[in-house]
Protein backbone atom coordinates (compact mmCIF):
# COMPACT_ATOMS: atom_id res chain seq x y z
CA UNK A 1 0.00 0.00 0.00
CA UNK A 2 2.72 2.47 1.01
CA UNK A 3 4.72 1.68 -2.11
CA UNK A 4 1.76 2.33 -4.39
CA UNK A 5 0.79 5.61 -2.71
CA UNK A 6 4.41 6.72 -2.90
CA UNK A 7 4.44 5.85 -6.59
CA UNK A 8 1.32 7.95 -7.20
CA UNK A 9 2.79 10.87 -5.28
CA UNK A 10 6.07 10.60 -7.18
CA UNK A 11 4.24 10.49 -10.50
CA UNK A 12 2.25 13.57 -9.53
CA UNK A 13 5.38 15.50 -8.61
CA UNK A 14 7.19 14.31 -11.72
CA UNK A 15 4.40 15.22 -14.13
CA UNK A 16 3.92 18.59 -12.47
CA UNK A 17 7.63 19.38 -12.74
CA UNK A 18 7.66 18.47 -16.43
CA UNK A 19 4.51 20.48 -17.19
CA UNK A 20 2.62 17.33 -18.13
CA UNK A 21 -1.16 17.41 -18.08
CA UNK A 22 -2.45 15.27 -15.22
CA UNK A 23 -5.43 14.78 -12.95
CA UNK A 24 -5.58 13.10 -9.55
CA UNK A 25 -9.00 11.94 -8.40
CA UNK A 26 -10.45 10.00 -5.50
CA UNK A 27 -13.62 8.03 -6.19
CA UNK A 28 -15.77 6.40 -3.56
CA UNK A 29 -19.16 4.87 -2.91
CA UNK A 30 -20.69 4.16 0.50
CA UNK A 31 -24.08 2.54 1.14
CA UNK A 32 -26.53 1.64 3.82
CA UNK A 33 -27.74 -1.87 2.93
CA UNK A 34 -30.68 -3.87 4.24
CA UNK A 35 -30.53 -7.42 2.90
CA UNK A 36 -32.83 -10.42 3.42
CA UNK A 37 -31.91 -13.79 1.91
CA UNK A 38 -34.29 -16.75 2.03
CA UNK A 39 -33.10 -20.26 1.07
CA UNK A 40 -35.67 -23.00 0.53
CA UNK A 41 -34.61 -26.65 0.25
CA UNK A 42 -37.58 -29.00 0.33
CA UNK A 43 -39.63 -28.16 3.42
CA UNK A 44 -36.75 -26.38 5.18
CA UNK A 45 -36.54 -22.59 4.90
CA UNK A 46 -33.57 -20.58 6.19
CA UNK A 47 -33.71 -16.78 6.41
CA UNK A 48 -30.60 -14.63 6.80
CA UNK A 49 -30.80 -10.90 7.48
CA UNK A 50 -28.09 -8.28 7.22
CA UNK A 51 -28.35 -4.59 8.02
CA UNK A 52 -25.60 -1.97 8.09
CA UNK A 53 -23.20 0.33 6.25
CA UNK A 54 -20.79 -0.82 3.56
CA UNK A 55 -17.95 0.74 1.63
CA UNK A 56 -18.47 -0.51 -1.89
CA UNK A 57 -15.52 1.21 -3.51
CA UNK A 58 -12.65 3.58 -2.80
CA UNK A 59 -10.03 4.12 -5.50
CA UNK A 60 -7.34 6.65 -6.32
CA UNK A 61 -6.65 7.56 -9.96
CA UNK A 62 -3.83 9.40 -11.66
CA UNK A 63 -4.33 10.10 -15.37
CA UNK A 64 -3.03 12.57 -17.88
CA UNK A 65 -1.32 13.40 -21.15
CA UNK A 66 2.43 13.17 -21.71
CA UNK A 67 2.07 14.85 -25.10
CA UNK A 68 -0.58 15.05 -27.82
CA UNK A 69 -0.09 11.37 -28.71
CA UNK A 70 0.70 9.72 -25.35
CA UNK A 71 -1.47 9.45 -22.26
CA UNK A 72 -1.36 7.29 -19.16
CA UNK A 73 -3.50 6.05 -16.29
CA UNK A 74 -2.89 4.55 -12.87
CA UNK A 75 -5.77 3.45 -10.65
CA UNK A 76 -5.42 1.83 -7.24
CA UNK A 77 -8.09 0.48 -4.90
CA UNK A 78 -7.94 1.44 -1.24
CA UNK A 79 -10.80 -0.68 0.11
CA UNK A 80 -9.58 -4.21 -0.67
CA UNK A 81 -8.48 -6.09 2.42
CA UNK A 82 -7.07 -9.05 0.49
CA UNK A 83 -4.22 -7.25 -1.27
CA UNK A 84 -2.06 -10.04 -2.66
CA UNK A 85 0.59 -10.35 -5.33
CA UNK A 86 -0.71 -11.62 -8.67
CA UNK A 87 1.84 -14.30 -9.54
CA UNK A 88 1.58 -13.97 -13.32
CA UNK A 89 2.23 -10.24 -13.69
CA UNK A 90 3.89 -9.38 -10.34
CA UNK A 91 1.45 -6.58 -9.51
CA UNK A 92 -1.24 -6.73 -6.80
CA UNK A 93 -4.98 -7.29 -6.77
CA UNK A 94 -5.45 -3.66 -5.70
CA UNK A 95 -3.88 -2.28 -8.90
CA UNK A 96 -6.61 -1.87 -11.55
CA UNK A 97 -4.87 0.23 -14.20
CA UNK A 98 -1.28 0.98 -15.09
CA UNK A 99 -0.97 1.64 -18.82
CA UNK A 100 0.15 4.02 -21.56
CA UNK A 101 -1.85 4.77 -24.72
CA UNK A 102 -0.18 5.86 -27.95
CA UNK A 103 -2.74 7.45 -30.29
CA UNK A 104 -2.97 9.03 -33.72
CA UNK A 105 -5.91 9.90 -35.94
CA UNK A 106 -6.79 6.30 -36.96
CA UNK A 107 -4.84 3.91 -34.74
CA UNK A 108 -3.97 3.56 -31.07
CA UNK A 109 -2.03 1.06 -28.97
CA UNK A 110 -2.20 0.33 -25.25
CA UNK A 111 0.41 -1.44 -23.17
CA UNK A 112 0.04 -2.29 -19.49
CA UNK A 113 -2.58 -3.45 -17.01
CA UNK A 114 -6.20 -2.62 -17.77
CA UNK A 115 -9.68 -4.09 -17.35
CA UNK A 116 -10.38 -5.29 -20.94
CA UNK A 117 -13.91 -4.03 -20.36
CA UNK A 118 -15.14 -4.60 -23.93
CA UNK A 119 -14.98 -8.36 -23.36
CA UNK A 120 -18.26 -8.60 -21.46
CA UNK A 121 -20.65 -6.39 -23.40
CA UNK A 122 -22.60 -3.22 -22.64
CA UNK A 123 -22.62 -4.06 -18.93
CA UNK A 124 -18.91 -3.17 -18.91
CA UNK A 125 -19.51 0.29 -20.42
CA UNK A 126 -21.52 1.34 -17.36
CA UNK A 127 -19.50 2.44 -14.33
CA UNK A 128 -19.46 -0.24 -11.64
CA UNK A 129 -20.64 2.38 -9.14
CA UNK A 130 -23.81 2.80 -11.25
CA UNK A 131 -24.65 -0.92 -11.24
CA UNK A 132 -26.74 -2.50 -8.51
CA UNK A 133 -26.81 -6.00 -10.01
CA UNK A 134 -24.28 -7.87 -12.16
CA UNK A 135 -24.51 -10.85 -14.48
CA UNK A 136 -23.27 -14.35 -13.69
CA UNK A 137 -21.40 -14.45 -17.02
CA UNK A 138 -19.38 -11.41 -15.97
CA UNK A 139 -18.70 -12.95 -12.53
CA UNK A 140 -17.49 -16.17 -14.17
CA UNK A 141 -15.25 -14.20 -16.52
CA UNK A 142 -13.79 -12.28 -13.60
CA UNK A 143 -13.22 -15.44 -11.52
CA UNK A 144 -11.74 -17.63 -14.26
CA UNK A 145 -9.89 -15.18 -16.54
CA UNK A 146 -9.70 -11.99 -14.48
CA UNK A 147 -10.97 -8.52 -15.31
CA UNK A 148 -7.65 -6.72 -14.70
CA UNK A 149 -4.64 -8.17 -16.56
CA UNK A 150 -1.45 -7.05 -18.27
CA UNK A 151 -1.30 -7.08 -22.07
CA UNK A 152 -1.17 -5.08 -25.28
CA UNK A 153 -3.94 -3.98 -27.65
CA UNK A 154 -4.30 -2.13 -30.92
CA UNK A 155 -7.44 -0.22 -31.97
CA UNK A 156 -8.16 0.81 -35.54
CA UNK A 157 -10.79 3.51 -36.20
CA UNK A 158 -12.47 3.49 -39.61
CA UNK A 159 -15.43 5.28 -41.18
CA UNK A 160 -15.28 7.83 -38.36
CA UNK A 161 -17.18 5.90 -35.68
CA UNK A 162 -16.24 2.24 -36.15
CA UNK A 163 -13.55 0.72 -33.92
CA UNK A 164 -11.88 -2.69 -34.14
CA UNK A 165 -9.59 -3.78 -31.30
CA UNK A 166 -7.27 -6.80 -31.26
CA UNK A 167 -5.68 -7.70 -27.94
CA UNK A 168 -3.16 -10.14 -26.46
CA UNK A 169 -2.90 -10.47 -22.70
CA UNK A 170 -2.16 -12.81 -19.84
CA UNK A 171 -4.87 -15.50 -19.59
CA UNK A 172 -5.09 -15.02 -15.83
CA UNK A 173 -3.56 -12.61 -13.29
CA UNK A 174 -2.01 -15.67 -11.62
CA UNK A 175 -0.03 -18.68 -12.78
CA UNK A 176 -2.32 -21.68 -13.22
CA UNK A 177 0.30 -24.44 -13.62
CA UNK A 178 1.94 -24.59 -10.19
CA UNK A 179 2.59 -28.33 -9.69
CA UNK A 180 5.63 -30.24 -10.92
CA UNK A 181 7.19 -28.77 -14.04
CA UNK A 182 5.56 -25.36 -14.35
CA UNK A 183 4.71 -24.36 -17.92
CA UNK A 184 2.75 -21.11 -17.96
CA UNK A 185 3.12 -20.26 -21.63
CA UNK A 186 -0.41 -19.60 -22.90
CA UNK A 187 -1.83 -16.16 -23.69
CA UNK A 188 -5.36 -14.76 -24.07
CA UNK A 189 -6.53 -13.44 -27.44
CA UNK A 190 -9.49 -11.10 -27.99
CA UNK A 191 -11.27 -9.14 -30.72
CA UNK A 192 -13.72 -6.29 -30.01
CA UNK A 193 -15.87 -4.18 -32.34
CA UNK A 194 -17.91 -1.09 -31.50
CA UNK A 195 -19.63 1.66 -33.44
CA UNK A 196 -21.95 4.65 -33.11
CA UNK A 197 -24.66 5.25 -35.73
CA UNK A 198 -27.59 7.58 -36.33
CA UNK A 199 -26.45 10.25 -33.89
CA UNK A 200 -25.87 7.71 -31.05
CA UNK A 201 -29.28 6.08 -31.44
CA UNK A 202 -27.60 2.74 -32.24
CA UNK A 203 -24.23 1.81 -30.75
CA UNK A 204 -23.51 -1.91 -31.31
CA UNK A 205 -20.70 -3.89 -29.66
CA UNK A 206 -19.34 -7.38 -30.39
CA UNK A 207 -16.52 -9.22 -28.64
CA UNK A 208 -14.81 -12.60 -28.37
CA UNK A 209 -12.11 -13.70 -25.92
CA UNK A 210 -10.30 -17.03 -25.64
CA UNK A 211 -7.89 -17.79 -22.79
CA UNK A 212 -6.24 -21.17 -22.27
CA UNK A 213 -5.47 -21.95 -18.62
CA UNK A 214 -2.24 -23.95 -18.31
CA UNK A 215 -2.09 -27.06 -16.18
CA UNK A 216 0.01 -30.21 -16.32
CA UNK A 217 -2.19 -32.82 -18.00
CA UNK A 218 -5.64 -31.22 -18.02
CA UNK A 219 -5.43 -27.71 -19.42
CA UNK A 220 -8.71 -26.03 -20.27
CA UNK A 221 -9.73 -23.09 -22.44
CA UNK A 222 -12.08 -20.37 -21.23
CA UNK A 223 -14.04 -18.29 -23.74
CA UNK A 224 -16.30 -15.26 -23.55
CA UNK A 225 -18.69 -14.01 -26.27
CA UNK A 226 -20.78 -10.86 -26.00
CA UNK A 227 -23.10 -8.87 -28.26
CA UNK A 228 -24.99 -5.75 -27.26
CA UNK A 229 -26.00 -2.19 -28.01
CA UNK A 230 -26.64 1.22 -26.48
CA UNK A 231 -29.32 3.63 -27.66
CA UNK A 232 -29.40 7.31 -26.68
CA UNK A 233 -32.18 9.67 -27.66
CA UNK A 234 -33.44 12.75 -25.86
CA UNK A 235 -32.76 12.05 -22.17
CA UNK A 236 -33.31 8.28 -22.38
CA UNK A 237 -30.46 5.73 -22.42
CA UNK A 238 -30.93 2.01 -23.08
CA UNK A 239 -28.19 -0.63 -22.72
CA UNK A 240 -28.70 -4.31 -23.49
CA UNK A 241 -26.49 -7.32 -24.20
CA UNK A 242 -26.25 -11.08 -24.44
CA UNK A 243 -23.11 -12.85 -23.29
CA UNK A 244 -21.91 -16.37 -22.71
CA UNK A 245 -18.90 -17.59 -20.74
CA UNK A 246 -17.61 -21.14 -21.21
CA UNK A 247 -15.17 -22.61 -18.72
CA UNK A 248 -13.08 -25.56 -19.80
CA UNK A 249 -12.49 -27.54 -16.61
CA UNK A 250 -8.87 -28.29 -15.83
CA UNK A 251 -9.71 -31.34 -13.74
CA UNK A 252 -9.84 -35.00 -14.70
CA UNK A 253 -13.67 -35.03 -14.64
CA UNK A 254 -13.82 -32.37 -17.39
CA UNK A 255 -16.87 -30.72 -15.81
CA UNK A 256 -17.10 -27.93 -18.37
CA UNK A 257 -19.44 -25.08 -17.45
CA UNK A 258 -21.49 -22.68 -19.59
CA UNK A 259 -22.98 -19.47 -18.18
CA UNK A 260 -25.35 -17.36 -20.32
CA UNK A 261 -26.61 -13.93 -19.27
CA UNK A 262 -28.91 -11.22 -20.61
CA UNK A 263 -28.36 -7.73 -19.23
CA UNK A 264 -30.48 -4.58 -19.63
CA UNK A 265 -30.33 -1.08 -18.20
CA UNK A 266 -32.73 1.81 -18.82
CA UNK A 267 -32.16 5.29 -17.36
CA UNK A 268 -33.78 8.68 -17.87
CA UNK A 269 -32.48 12.11 -16.92
CA UNK A 270 -34.93 14.59 -15.42
CA UNK A 271 -32.94 17.67 -14.44
CA UNK A 272 -30.92 16.50 -11.42
CA UNK A 273 -32.74 13.15 -10.97
CA UNK A 274 -32.12 9.96 -12.97
CA UNK A 275 -34.54 7.07 -12.39
CA UNK A 276 -33.30 3.70 -13.65
CA UNK A 277 -34.24 0.05 -14.07
CA UNK A 278 -31.77 -2.84 -14.41
CA UNK A 279 -32.46 -6.50 -15.25
CA UNK A 280 -30.31 -9.64 -15.48
CA UNK A 281 -31.28 -13.16 -16.54
CA UNK A 282 -28.69 -15.87 -15.79
CA UNK A 283 -28.49 -19.52 -16.71
CA UNK A 284 -25.64 -21.82 -15.71
CA UNK A 285 -25.12 -25.32 -17.06
CA UNK A 286 -22.46 -27.78 -15.96
CA UNK A 287 -21.94 -30.19 -18.84
CA UNK A 288 -21.30 -33.35 -16.81
CA UNK A 289 -22.63 -32.48 -13.34
CA UNK A 290 -26.18 -31.13 -13.27
CA UNK A 291 -26.45 -30.44 -9.53
CA UNK A 292 -25.05 -26.93 -9.93
CA UNK A 293 -27.28 -25.87 -12.81
CA UNK A 294 -29.52 -22.92 -12.04
CA UNK A 295 -31.59 -20.08 -13.48
CA UNK A 296 -31.69 -16.63 -11.90
CA UNK A 297 -33.62 -13.43 -12.49
CA UNK A 298 -32.46 -10.18 -10.89
CA UNK A 299 -34.19 -6.81 -10.95
CA UNK A 300 -33.17 -3.39 -9.64
CA UNK A 301 -35.07 -0.11 -9.67
CA UNK A 302 -34.22 3.24 -8.16
CA UNK A 303 -33.07 6.79 -8.71
CA UNK A 304 -29.92 8.90 -8.53
CA UNK A 305 -29.93 12.55 -7.47
CA UNK A 306 -27.08 14.95 -8.30
CA UNK A 307 -27.70 18.15 -6.29
CA UNK A 308 -24.71 20.01 -7.81
CA UNK A 309 -24.40 20.33 -11.57
CA UNK A 310 -20.67 21.12 -11.49
CA UNK A 311 -19.65 18.37 -9.04
CA UNK A 312 -19.59 14.60 -9.50
CA UNK A 313 -21.49 13.85 -6.30
CA UNK A 314 -24.79 12.02 -5.97
CA UNK A 315 -27.24 10.24 -3.71
CA UNK A 316 -28.85 6.98 -4.78
CA UNK A 317 -31.70 4.80 -3.61
CA UNK A 318 -32.47 1.36 -5.06
CA UNK A 319 -34.48 -1.78 -4.46
CA UNK A 320 -33.03 -5.11 -5.64
CA UNK A 321 -34.86 -8.44 -5.97
CA UNK A 322 -33.36 -11.72 -7.18
CA UNK A 323 -34.71 -15.26 -7.50
CA UNK A 324 -32.36 -18.19 -8.08
CA UNK A 325 -33.70 -21.68 -8.72
CA UNK A 326 -31.55 -24.79 -9.10
CA UNK A 327 -32.57 -27.36 -11.69
CA UNK A 328 -32.14 -30.21 -9.20
CA UNK A 329 -34.95 -29.90 -6.65
CA UNK A 330 -32.78 -31.01 -3.73
CA UNK A 331 -30.58 -27.94 -4.25
CA UNK A 332 -33.57 -25.68 -3.63
CA UNK A 333 -33.96 -22.00 -4.44
CA UNK A 334 -32.71 -18.68 -3.10
CA UNK A 335 -34.65 -15.40 -2.88
CA UNK A 336 -33.02 -12.09 -2.01
CA UNK A 337 -34.42 -8.62 -1.31
CA UNK A 338 -32.10 -5.64 -0.84
CA UNK A 339 -32.62 -1.95 -0.13
CA UNK A 340 -29.65 0.31 -0.87
CA UNK A 341 -29.25 3.97 0.07
CA UNK A 342 -25.94 5.73 -0.32
CA UNK A 343 -23.66 8.26 -1.93
CA UNK A 344 -21.01 8.32 -4.63
CA UNK A 345 -18.35 11.02 -5.04
CA UNK A 346 -15.51 11.57 -7.50
CA UNK A 347 -13.31 14.44 -6.34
Amino acid sequence: MKKMISLAALATISTGASAFDYKVSLEGRADYVNRTTKTEIGTITTTNKDNGFETGLIRLSLAGNINENLNYKLRYRLNKVDETETTKDNSTTNLDHLYIDHKNSVFSTRFGKTNWAEAYGRESFIASTDLFISSAAYSSYNSNIGTYRFGVSGTYTFLDTNKLTLAISNPNPNKTDIVGEEKNTSLAYAAHYSSSMFDKMFQPTLSYTTAKQDKDANSGTNTMMAAGFRSEFADLTVDADWKQFKRGDQGVAKADEKTTSIFANISYNIDQVSPFVQYVNDKTEKITVASGDYKKNSFAAGAMWKPFSDTNFRYHLAYVNSNKKFDVATSGKVKENIIVFGIKADI
